[in-house]
C-alpha cells in the first residue's frame, strides 16, 4: 500500500463527502463543499502521482465473516481508485444500504476531484463482534490520518477527512455467501 493512491473511503468506510449527509442512515462524516457544507482543503501534502492505483489486495483471515468484510472494503477502496461505483468486487460484497453509501461516496469524491492517499501503516483492523448462523456485526477502528481525502489537483488534505474511526457494518448470508448490508462510520475511536 505503501506509496500508492486510492479514492474514498470507504467513505465508509471513505466517505468524508457523505458523513454528515448520512447521520440520518448511521454514517457520521464531513460534507462536500457545495453540498450544504464548509468541508474544504486546508491542509498539504506532496503533489500525488497522476494515476491512482489499486492499492489492496486479499488474504485470508480465516473466517468467512471477517474475510466478506475486508473483500468489501478493498473492493471499496479500489473502487474509489477507478472512480467505478460498479467495480466488480466491491458489488460482489456488498447490498441494500452499504452497497447504496459505498457508491454514493464514490461518486461524490470523484465529482469533487477528491482522492484518499493511502499511506504507510494505514490498515483494516476488523473484528466479528457478533455471529449468528444467518447474520453478523463488525467493527473496525481505522485511523484515516493514514489514508487522508486530498484534492487530486493540488494535493492539499480536505478538512475534516482525517483521524480515527469507527466503523460498524452488518452482514447477512445468502445462498452460502457473506455479504455487507449496512455500514455505519463514525469520527473516533471503537
Amino acid at each position: 500500500m505503501k506509496g500508492s493512491r486510492t479514492m474514498v473511503l470507504v467513505g465508509l468506510l471513505a466517505a468524508a463527502g457523505l458523513v454528515a449527509a448520512a447521520c440520518s442512515s448511521g454514517a457520521s462524516e464531513p460534507v462536500p463543499a457545495g453540498s450544504g457544507g464548509s468541508a474544504r482543503a486546508s491542509a498539504t501534502r506532496p503533489a500525488a502521482s497522476p494515476s491512482p492505483k489499486p492499492s489492496s489486495t486479499f488474504r485470508s483471515t480465516e473466517d468467512p465473516i471477517n474475510d466478506a468484510y475486508v473483500q468489501f472494503w478493498l473492493g471499496f477502496m479500489n473502487a474509489q481508485s477507478w472512480a467505478q461505483s460498479n467495480y466488480p468486487s466491491l458489488v460482489n460484497h456488498a447490498t441494500g444500504q452499504a452497497l447504496a453509501w459505498a457508491q454514493e461516496t464514490i461518486r461524490a469524491d470523484s465529482t469533487y476531484g477528491w482522492v484518499r492517499d493511502v499511506q504507510s501503516g494505514y490498515g483494516i483492523n476488523s473484528h466479528v463482534t457478533r455471529r449468528s448462523a444467518d447474520t453478523a456485526q463488525v467493527t473496525d477502528a481505522q485511523d484515516w490520518t493514514l489514508w487522508p481525502l486530498v484534492v487530486d489537483k493540488t494535493g492539499q488534505i480536505v478538512s475534516g477527512s482525517t483521524g480515527r474511526r469507527c466503523i460498524t457494518a452488518g452482514l447477512s448470508r445468502r445462498n452460502s455467501v457473506w455479504t455487507v448490508d449496512t455500514i455505519v462510520v463514525a469520527q473516533g475511536g471503537c
